[in-house]
């Protein structure tokens, strides 16, 4: 079509630009010559074409050269300042997704381009000052609209929708647009209206960019075909080779390419769960990857490039959604159903907010299905369908008695049931026939072909010398096959094709991977098949670096030795805190708060209602520290009511230190979770009919735990804290512990003096434990966590592995996600990663070891700063051995 520039628009269409503040003005940026060349060109081109006029504006933008895809510059202005002062258009502009809803049943596609769409429409005259762009050969202002206005986006569209919107052949987006049509000559007609269309509105179109009578055809990113919709190829390669990033504002955009493409992907949000990194806009951080991370980035790629076709809905087929839920994702598929065959049309996932973390099994699956529903009302609304969802209890939802039901799952439910009612149960919806039989293919498909090795043999430097040398106890012979010649060995009476350096690591790769043997059964397993010189040697060393095996078998656990607390220098000056329940609810209460003195195990166990922060803090200071004063140091775990603001400002407020033990390592806090067996013991052994009277027997129990001697200080609790037993029921003489004449004075002074004398007592009651420690864990540059929560049947004992930042004799801080985590080292094992990973902490994919003349030894890992460990005994001048006290040895930190 001829240029229309010049054209009036029909209907008379303007774009105004509404400003809620003064002019905006800014220098002309300096120019290189090219550049400054190009824009001079351009700008008369558009003086000539009646686009833009010399300007003395108040208003004065810096001219901007934005590059085009083929290369070239297109000069416009930078209209941030002015942006940021232009009252928003809310004028919608179409969803990308919704071009597919009416392509069903097409064939003929074409595509059209407009030519300099935007500068089509004129700028109202009134705003026409607010578009000055001052250059370094001056100032010039825009009749037509030009590119990067805000809101220009919206007037345009708002033009276009009043062209085409009677025609239901045209899908628009800005000025793109694409045509579909049943059959060929269908489609000339539709093409002969739209290029009227644009005709009398005055619009041109871009030949060279445009397409038509295509059987497929590339719009917005994607894809269309008769059969369906799908990722362009050239995209889909380019995230393909998309390289590892290195700041967290690389991986965001990153996972923002992958997103585009999110309903081609089932389970994405799953897959990128670990992935997902808390940041700030333009964040440099550097990213700290570990092997969940790295998996996941190459998952989901590999995720994009599974070639996932998705269909047109069909008004007619029958749907069907399918949900599923982890434990950080929830997920659904759309499918319809034409001739017995099941084809999807999206699929959609997200990850789980904080709250929804919290969800049981069942909740989970219930929002997978009411979020599934919800994304895909669009296509839903007024259509039958069936749910399916392997969680068989959601197929009685609707059957079942509300209740017992929380507020939160009837809202679900009666959302879900504004649509459908038919949840159906279907077993493992991830192992359907097909997808089984897939997997058979990749799992037992071959990686190397026998092309692949002769190729390999013929360049390999190794082989030549074997061949030309009697050095070698290998018997080898060529074997002439179908394809090519394979250079074998058959000292052993059987045929084992030799394997060169570069394909060694893939053999061992398959091989190994099947089922993880350990390095002799993989040697053994390889030998009888393959064979290269230092097989055994490799594979051992390749076994030892496997990131799945050492992330999944379990050995011998680490266990260091106890590690005593400093001995406290006065009473209730050190307590240990934690928190019990939920306990059967007894007047009210379902939970206990328990303090123990580490001096003299005075015990307190202070009910609650509940475990809030709040209410913890309060609970202490109200039980302990109103009776006791207020100690100089609080232990306690990593608990959340703990670890609160609430309460570490309270502790603030009365000075005292708190120090966390280590998560999942109660040994930590031995004294004050070995007191919870001996409190529940005897409530229990008070209880005999109802189980919530335990409010009330609980006063006679710690009278009788404070009554008690404790072994390792010799006295009781009572003893420590009041200078004398206690009276309990059922005692018939009266103790006389002074003479009664006696002035009150003197007894005080007695008992200060008492006080003053007591030490904690040095004793070896604690018995001994049985201490392993693995050697490489000393100096291990990474290491594998386990993970000591509950866990799936099938999932993996250990994460990581993760970098080492420093060490002490009972802990280590590791890197995790990119924050510092400190962890009891019994939960560590070492990682053993290969030298050119140790960057990327680990890789399942091994490499070979160093075997040129001169190796290089393996690098030493980075030194790490360590803590001294305590002393376990000292030797005296006079040759006695005295040992560390072992009183409350049995508490580490």
């Amino acid at each position: 079509m001829r240029n229309n520039l010049e054209s009036p628009i029909q209907p008379k269409v303007f774009h105004h630009i509404v400003t809620t503040g003064p002019p905006c003005f800014a220098r002309p940026r300096r120019l290189a010559p090219d550049k400054l060349r190009v824009a001079k060109d351009e700008f008369e081109y558009m003086l000539q074409m009646g686009i833009c006029r010399p300007s003395s504006s108040p208003w004065a933008s810096p001219l901007h050269l934005a590059r085009k895809k083929t290369g070239d510059w297109r000069p416009c202005g930078d209209y941030r300042r002015l942006n940021s002062q232009t009252v928003a258009d809310r004028y919608p502009l179409p969803n990308i997704q919704d071009c597919t809803l009416a392509l069903h049943g097409s064939s003929v596609f074409s595509k059209l381009d407009l030519e300099r769409a935007f500068m089509h429409l004129p700028v109202h005259p009134e705003d026409v000052p607010k578009t000055a762009v001052t250059t370094p050969f001056g100032m010039f202002e825009f009749m037509k609209m030009p590119f990067g206005l805000r809101n220009a986006s919206q007037t345009f569209q708002r033009f276009v929708d009043s062209i085409v919107r009677d025609l239901p052949f045209i899908y628009t987006y800005i000025d793109d647009w694409l045509l579909f049509s049943k059959s060929r000559a269908e489609h000339l007609r539709h093409l002969d209206i739209v290029l009227q269309r644009l005709h009398d509105h005055g619009l041109s179109i871009n030949v060279e960019k445009c397409q038509f009578l295509q059987d497929s055809i590339d719009f917005l990113g994607y894809t269309i075909s008769s059969k369906g919709i799908s990722p362009m190829k050239d995209k889909v390669s380019a995230i393909e080779s998309y390289p590892r990033p290195k700041t967290v504002a690389e991986l965001k955009r990153f996972l923002g390419m992958i997103n585009f493409y999110h309903r081609f992907c089932p389970h994405l949000a799953d897959i990128q769960s670990s992935l997902h990194i808390s940041s700030t806009k333009n964040d440099q951080r550097p990213v700290e990857w570990n092997s969940d991370m790295l998996e996941a980035f190459e998952k989901c790629k590999q995720t994009l490039s599974a070639d996932t076709l998705l269909v047109f809905p069909d008004p007619d087929a029958t749907l069907s959604i399918m949900c599923d839920a982890s434990q950080t994702a929830i997920g659904g598929a759309i499918h319809q159903t034409k001739n017995d065959r099941l084809y999807p049309l999206a699929f959609f996932s997200r990850k789980l907010r904080p709250a929804e973390l919290n969800y049981s099994t069942y909740d989970r699956e219930l929002l997978s299905i009411h979020e599934t529903i919800r994304h895909f009302s669009y296509i839903l609304e007024g259509r039958t369908f069936s749910i399916y969802t392997d969680h068989r209890p959601l197929i009685y939802a609707f059957t079942k008695s509300s209740e017992r039901m929380s507020p939160r799952q009837i809202r679900h439910l009666s959302y879900i049931s504004q649509f459908s009612t038919d949840i159906r149960h279907v077993k493992g919806l991830e192992n359907t026939p097909a997808d089984a039989l897939s997997r058979v293919d990749t799992i037992l498909k071959s990686p190397i072909l026998p092309t692949d090795i002769a190729s390999a043999q013929n360049s390999d430097e190794e082989l030549a010398n074997l061949l030309s040398s009697n050095s070698t106890s290998l018997r080898l012979q060529r074997l002439r096959l179908d394809s090519c010649t394979l250079i074998c060995d058959t000292s052993r009476g059987i045929i084992r094709p030799f394997v060169p350096t570069p394909l060694r690591a893939v053999i061992f790769r398959h091989f190994h991977g099947i089922s993880h043997p350990g390095a002799r059964a993989t040697a053994r397993l390889i030998s009888e098949r393959f064979v290269w010189p230092s097989m055994q040697k490799d594979i051992k060393h390749w076994s030892r670096h496997c990131h799945h095996c050492q992330s999944s078998k379990i050995h011998r656990h680490e266990k260091s030795p106890l590690v005593p607390f400093l001995k406290p220098n006065a009473r209730f000056a050190c307590i240990h805190i934690d928190v019990v329940g939920p306990l059967p609810n007894s007047n009210g209460f379902v939970y206990l708060l328990t303090c123990i003195d580490r001096f003299t195990k005075w015990i307190e166990a202070l009910p609650m209602t509940d475990q809030m922060a709040a209410t913890v803090a309060t609970t202490f200071f109200n039980g302990w520290v109103s009776r006791f004063g207020t100690p100089i140091t609080v232990v306690a775990d990593r608990g959340r009511n703990f670890e609160s603001s609430l309460f570490h400002q309270v502790s603030s407020l009365l000075g005292i230190e708190i120090r966390h033990t280590t998560s999942y390592h109660p040994q930590c806090n031995g004294l004050v979770e070995r007191s919870h067996r001996s409190i529940k013991a005897a409530l229990m052994s008070r209880l005999e009919d109802s189980r919530s009277d335990w409010y009330y027997e609980l006063p006679i129990v710690l009278l009788g735990l404070r009554s008690v001697v404790k072994p390792d200080i010799g006295a009781t609790p009572s003893e420590l804290v009041y200078g004398t037993t206690l009276r309990l029921p059922g005692e018939l003489l009266e103790k006389s512990t002074q003479n009664v004449n006696a002035p009150t004075i003197d007894y005080v002074v007695k008992l200060r003096s008492l006080f003053d004398r007591v030490r904690p007592a040095d004793t070896n009651w604690h018995s001994s434990q049985k201490v392993f420690s693995n050697p490489a864990l000393h100096s291990a540059s990474h290491v594998y966590l386990r993970f000591d929560g509950v866990r799936h049947s099938l999932q993996r004992p250990y994460t990581g592995p993760y970098r080492v930042l420093r060490r002490t004799p009972k802990t280590f801080d590791i890197l995790i996600n990119n924050k510092r985590s400190t962890v009891s080292r019994d939960r560590l094992k070492p990682a053993f990663v290969l030298p050119d990973q140790m960057d990327q902490a680990s890789s399942p994919t091994p490499s070979l070891p160093n075997r040129s003349p001169s190796p290089t030894p393996n690098p030493e890992p980075t030194p790490l700063p360590d803590t001294p460990a305590l002393p376990r005994s000292t030797t005296t001048r006079s040759g006695r051995r005295v040992r560390f006290p072992s009183a409350l040895s049995d508490f580490t930190i």
